[in-house]
Formats: structure tokens, C-alpha cells, sequence
């Protein structure tokens, strides 16, 4: 309902009881006046008529309803035949059934025990010779059955359910109904049995398929990581995965106790559901822990904490290449630069996406010593961000003098693209 779901007034999230209807697994009756098995018959007969009585059997997939709450149930027939056109008599009731039976040898005489705890009578009869035709051919009746579905609901035996007359001793109080194999036989027309029920499920919510990314081995590589947990629930409602972080107790030299907790999003049930881990919590080298739950977010009902999950901080090195000397060439072999203040760039990678810092040495060639040895400029305060490039300018030198420190910076960098300045 599109309306329902824009009322401001709403409060999200919001829980829908499922209704279904559930799957018919056999259907049959029972008369006392002959011993043959019915199970393929086309009819379904309840009630008397005159000394002759019929009972007839249902069974449905209840199997999902233990422990589940039940707010509502139906039980619909459609009957197209009875002594009357109108409600009458004592009606035919709904009993719970309370041992097992099996459709293909049940008789009279090899019934399955019931109760009459929380049986619900329908008077309602059609009959076209009575009633004239409908243009349907019968009328749906309908047993609120929800005092049976909730006591299958906690526990008590789920045989499915007998259709009899509420007082068999009455002369002339029968009805028909369709079977489902009717359906099959005269399709568009025949109505087969039907069980709706409206439930909501108990929460329990679980945790499972832990994982943290990016991971080198049983090694976290980032400083920023994702924590990753699916999380799912029987019951409707959304859900997140709950989040702690610790130091490893093995490792007190590194710290102790809770790092950082957290939560995802919300998700739907069965899916993953992670959270990052935001900057400046973990340091690299660091042993650490984590561990996760799930939450039902509507009903505030958590699952039990996972077992921990051990692992090491071990951020990879930042890497460097595309080395430049701007302005430059080659001559035979070697890269010349044709100006006393040059520019040098370098690509630098971390592989955590984390800012880096870039420093540059400039030495004289050991392999020529008649020039000069040892350091000529350093500088190390470049800075550039992920497979960015940085890039210094050496300050003019003269003959005979000191070379000076100068000023560097990166300017409107691109990824793997160069800057010199």
C-alpha cells in the first residue's frame, strides 16, 4: 500500500506480518456405510443423512508454525450441495486432529483421534436445485480457525483437521465440498481447500561468513579496513552487524582493551553487512581482534557475539617509479638536464590509499668522484596522495658552492600523472 508507506506519520522500520496460504498435503473423507479409501475422489462430504455419516480430512504444511505468533487463520471450502439454501441446522464443525493418518488407507473404521479444543461450526449451505445458480456453482465457507493455528503454533500435535457434523445424530445436515483433485478435473470451476494464516516468526538473528578487507594472507593491508559479516533472521525486519575491535591479549606491549566498536547499515536478511573502520583507530603492526553479532533492528533482539577473529596490521610499503628530471633528454645512455634547477617527480603508491610523504636525495655520482662526492641536496617535505606524483625543484647552485634547499609542494595532481613544479 503505496499511501501506507508515505505517511509521515509512519515509523520505519517497519514490520509486516506475512499472510500465506498453506500448501494442502492430503484430503479425503470417510463414510460409515462402505470401508473403500477416497484419497482421489472428486468430493468432499460432512455431516448426516439419516443414519449415514461422513467425515472428511484435511492436512496442510504447518511445519513452519512451531514457535511462530498467530494473529489470524482461515480455513475456506467451497460447497456447491446441501439440503438447504440457506444457513440451517447444526452445522458442520472444524476439529483438530490429533494423530496421524495416511489418505490412501484411511476408513471409517481406521480414523485418527481429535479434539474439540478451540472447534469452530459454519451453518453456511448452497445448493443449486435450492438456490438457483449463483453463477459460480457453490459459495466459499470460511472456519475461523486461528484458535487451532495457534495451539499447532505452540506445540500441540499438527495432523491437520477433520470436517464433520456438529451433531451427528441430526437427520438431515450435510454439505459438499470441493477435493483438490476437483480443481484438476474441472479447472476455472472447482475450489480446492485452503488454510491462510497470518503470523509473524519469533527473532533470531545470526551471524556468520566473517571476513575483513583488503587482506595479504592472515595480514589486515590497510589502516582503513571493512569489516564484513552476513547477517540473517527468520523474522521480517532489518537487520545490521555489530562491530568490536580490541588489542590482541597476547600483545599488551601494543595496548590493551576495546580499539573501536561500530555498526553497518541496515540490510535486508541474508546479505552482508559491512562497516569501514575509520581512520586513525589501528596502527600498522598492531595485533588486533574483532568479532561481530547480528541485530534485528525492529525487534532489538541481537545474536550471540562470534568467536574472535585474529589478525595482523601490516600495511605494505608505498611503492615508487615513473622517475623524471624535467627538463631532461638522453644522451647516449644518460639522462642530461640542461638547467642548474631542475625538477624531479616520482609516482608514489600506497597500496592502504592513505596520504604519503616523498623525499628526495641528490648526490654526486660515485662513478664520477673528480666532480665531487657525497650529498649534494635533500629535501622531504613533499607531499602526495595515492599513486599521485610529487615533485621538488633543486635551487639554483654556483660553481664552488653549497647547492640550497628549496621550496616544494604538489600541485593539481592526478593519479599516475606527473607534476613537476
Amino acid at each position: 500500500d503505496a499511501s501506507f508507506l508515505a505517511d509521515p506519520t509512519l515509523t520505519y522500520p517497519v514490520t509486516v506480518d506475512p499472510t500465506v496460504d498453506l500448501s494442502l498435503q492430503a484430503d479425503t473423507y470417510v463414510a460409515n456405510y462402505d470401508s473403500n479409501v477416497h484419497a482421489d475422489g472428486y468430493k468432499l462430504y460432512a455431516g448426516s443423512y439419516y443414519g449415514d455419516l461422513e467425515r472428511s480430512y484435511l492436512n496442510f504444511d504447518t511445519a513452519f508454525l512451531p514457535g511462530a505468533t498467530v494473529t489470524q487463520a482461515q480455513l475456506s471450502l467451497f460447497n456447491w450441495d446441501a439440503p438447504q439454501c440457506v444457513p440451517f441446522g447444526s452445522g458442520i464443525q472444524a476439529r483438530r486432529v490429533t494423530s496421524a493418518w495416511d489418505p490412501y488407507t484411511l476408513t471409517w473404521n481406521s480414523q485418527p483421534t481429535t479434539t474439540t479444543e478451540d472447534a469452530v461450526t459454519r451453518r453456511d449451505a448452497y445448493s443449486i436445485e435450492y438456490c438457483g445458480d449463483n453463477g459460480q456453482g457453490g459459495i466459499a465457507v470460511t472456519w475461523d480457525a486461528t484458535g487451532i493455528a495457534q495451539d499447532w503454533a505452540a506445540g500441540r500435535p499438527r495432523y491437520g483437521l477433520q470436517i464433520r457434523g456438529a451433531d451427528e445424530s441430526a437427520q438431515n445436515d450435510w454439505r459438499t465440498y470441493d477435493s483438490s483433485e476437483a480443481v484438476a478435473a474441472y479447472p476455472g470451476y472447482a475450489q480446492a481447500p485452503k488454510l491462510t494464516v497470518t503470523y509473524t516468526l519469533p527473532s533470531s538473528p545470526t551471524v556468520g561468513n566473517l571476513s575483513i578487507t583488503p587482506a595479504t594472507g592472515n595480514a589486515v593491508s590497510s589502516l582503513t579496513p571493512t569489516l564484513h559479516a552476513t547477517v540473517s533472521d527468520s523474522a521480517s525486519g532489518s537487520l545490521r552487524a555489530d562491530y568490536e575491535i580490541e588489542h590482541d591479549p597476547a600483545y599488551t606491549a601494543e595496548g590493551t582493551g576495546q580499539i573501536w566498536a561500530g555498526s553497518s547499515a541496515g540490510v535486508t536478511s541474508g546479505n552482508d553487512a559491512p562497516a569501514v573502520v575509520p581512520a586513525g583507530k589501528l596502527r600498522d603492526g598492531w595485533h588486533i581482534r574483532w568479532r561481530a553479532r547480528a541485530t534485528n533492528t525492529g525487534a532489538s533482539v541481537s545474536s550471540a557475539w562470534s568467536t574472535w577473529q585474529t589478525t595482523t596490521v601490516n600495511v605494505p610499503d608505498p611503492l615508487l617509479d615513473q622517475f623524471q628530471v624535467t627538463p631532461s633528454q638522453v644522451l647516449s645512455g644518460e639522462t642530461v638536464t640542461s638547467t642548474l634547477t631542475p625538477a624531479l617527480a616520482a609516482r608514489v603508491t600506497t597500496p592502504d590509499a592513505g596520504a604519503s610523504r616523498v623525499e628526495f636525495e641528490l648526490e654526486h655520482d660515485p662513478a664520477d668522484t673528480a666532480h665531487g662526492t657525497g650529498s649534494i641536496w635533500t629535501i622531504g617535505n613533499a607531499q602526495a596522495g595515492t599513486a599521485s606524483s610529487a615533485a621538488a625543484g633543486a635551487a639554483a647552485a654556483k660553481a664552488g658552492q653549497p647547492a640550497q634547499t628549496a621550496e616544494s609542494a604538489v600541485t593539481g595532481v592526478t593519479p599516475a600523472a606527473n607534476a613537476p613544479t
